[in-house]
């Protein structure tokens, strides 16, 4: 200290500047007790301000909302898929027969329609005999329809244009000229190569076709009686035969080779009856015991075997690249849904959702909305949905309904997430009676406007949130993180209404823009704003509005 006065003493008399203390005077000052806790309060202080920041951020990582990752879709989960018939369909050479070549010539016009896949009814060799499921021979085109270099043709031109082709398969059943049952029917001697491919028993069972009459035949030489479930010229073939399983599976490998992108399995609940032949329960005991439905088919119809066998034929095709496997069933939907998968096997892709073919007028909101409901709430993880309007075994949907009901019903089904079928012919509203022409040129735009629409992100891999108004209205929303959000709002009643959807869920905002109509009717300006608190839709009629992504906040 005394130095140190010393040298404050000399700097003032002098009047030289303080310059600072030196080296050694900061290493004697920074060692007492005072400056040592002050350095060790500030550097806690940086490090638990870092330590801080460090947790914030990670916390916010962790809990923010993030951009969810887009699921994969395959072809036939983005795609449209249209069904033909193909032998009412287009006429080459003016036989009266629609072909092959005919289909071909109309690819651009089915490409046009925003459609991705072609699903062709039966093409396969038959006997001649009314209807397409009288097969000969499963690996060869029908001379009706065309040949295989038809058939080619089409494969490649179809595939050139970026359109899959999907095949009926029909393994139930085969025509009783086909060559297998002509060996069956004759066979003698047990290690006859054929005998055991068709159902043949000594003693009839009391099943009945459904046609309503016995499901048996006796047939002779053999003198036994074989299975037909259909019609009597129809045997059915036997699939717990390991040579008929064969067979079937050899079929499937000669059309995936050939360049097929799927099949439709025709008929899949007739594939097995019961192994020990017992007689089915009647459904009352008070009903006629000659007809099909007065039975409850527990042997005879939907068997756990079938799905074992789609199982099969799903791994058959998994050795091929981007290959569809569909079918059919009847019964409610749980019934449906067991084709998807069965004790923990892989099933179908696609069980066909039919269930709205028989439906007439009038369906209201209530309606249409427990149709989607069941098949969406039922469905089974990580499967997809599908939307069958009606097929070549129903009536078709215009000659059930209005034309503004079908607009309104194909904006539902189109927008929804699943895979969505428009038999040939609906685009323009074609009926069941030809007298009845339709105008073709508003319904053709209207579902091509439709299919472009339905290939927006939000559609294709967006979240689905349905939220119920009443029993007029059906409405969702289709949203993705960083796309466009989507409301799409049917009035199905009789009246007009007004409602508020704001409330239905959270993203929907009070201002959206007009994307979409049912048309003039709706009374929707395209492009234009609307209030979505106060959204009024005329009977029949529907709207899609859109809205910008927003951020969620914390």
């Amino acid at each position: 200290d005394s130095k140190d006065s010393k040298l404050s003493d000399s700097n003032t008399t002098t009047g030289a500047p303080f310059r600072g203390m030196g080296k050694e005077e900061l290493l004697q000052h920074s060692g007492k007790p005072f400056w040592r806790r002050l350095r060790m309060i500030c550097i806690s202080i940086v490090l638990i301000g870092w330590l801080a920041l460090i947790i914030t951020v990670v916390a916010l990582v962790l809990i923010y909302p993030r951009c969810k990752t887009p699921e994969g879709r395959d072809w036939w989960q983005r795609d449209v898929i249209y069904r033909v018939y193909v032998r009412s369909f287009k006429d080459s050479n003016n036989d009266g027969i629609g072909d092959l070549k005919g289909l071909t010539s109309k690819l651009d016009y089915i490409k046009d329609l925003g459609v991705g896949a072609i699903s062709l009814s039966a093409i396969y060799t038959d006997d001649g005999t009314d209807g397409d499921f009288h097969i000969m021979d499963h690996k060869s085109i029908d001379s009706n329809v065309g040949t295989i270099a038809d058939f080619r043709n089409l494969l490649s031109d179809a595939h050139a244009k970026g359109l899959k082709v999907i095949l009926d398969y029909i393994p139930n059943h085969t025509s009783d000229n086909h060559q297998w049952f002509i060996e069956s029917r004759d066979a003698i001697m047990r290690n006859d190569t054929h005998r055991n491919y068709y159902v043949w028993t000594d003693y009839p069972t009391n099943w009945r076709s459904v046609d309503d009459s016995t499901a048996w035949n006796r047939s002779s030489p053999r003198d036994q009686y074989y299975l037909h479930q259909f019609r009597s010229d129809l045997p059915d073939l036997n699939l717990r035969s390991s040579q008929v399983q064969q067979e079937l599976e050899g079929i499937l490998k000669h059309w995936l080779n050939e360049g097929v992108d799927g099949f439709y399995v025709r008929d899949s609940g007739f594939l097995f009856e019961d192994y020990d032949m017992r007689d089915e329960s009647l459904t009352s005991s008070n009903l006629p015991q000659d007809e099909y439905n007065s039975y409850n088919h527990e042997y005879t119809y939907g068997l756990p075997e079938v799905m074992d066998m789609l199982s099969r034929w799903r791994h058959v095709m998994n050795n091929y690249t981007n290959r569809v496997l569909l079918a059919d069933i009847n019964g409610d939907v749980s019934k449906m849904m067991e084709l998807y998968g069965y004790f923990k096997q892989d099933g179908v892709d696609l069980s066909l959702n039919r269930m709205f073919r028989d439906n007439n007028y009038p369906c209201d909101g209530a309606c249409v909305r427990q149709y989607v409901n069941q098949w969406m709430t039922n469905l089974p993880t990580s499967r997809w949905a599908n939307w069958v309007v009606d097929d070549d075994s129903s009536a078709r949907i215009a000659s059930r309904f209005n034309e503004s009901f079908v607009k309104a019903f194909y904006m539902v089904t189109m927008l929804l997430p699943g895979t969505p079928f428009i038999y040939y012919g609906d685009e323009i509203g074609m009926k069941d009676v030809p007298a009845q022409t339709p105008d073709a040129g508003s319904m053709l735009s209207y579902i091509k406007n439709l299919t472009k629409l339905r290939q927006q992100d939000s559609f294709v891999i967006g979240e689905y949130h349905s939220f119920t108004v009443d029993n007029q209205i059906v409405s969702f929303v289709r949203e993705f993180d960083g796309k466009k959000g989507y409301l799409v709002a049917v009035n199905f009643g009789t009246s007009s209404a007004t409602r508020d959807f704001t409330a239905g869920h959270s993203t929907i905002e009070k201002t959206a823009t007009v994307e979409f109509s049912t048309g003039s009717a709706a009374g929707f300006e395209m492009e234009a704003d609307v209030d979505t608190s106060e959204l009024s839709l005329p009977p029949n009629q529907g709207v899609v509005v859109s809205w910008d992504y927003v951020a969620k906040e914390l």
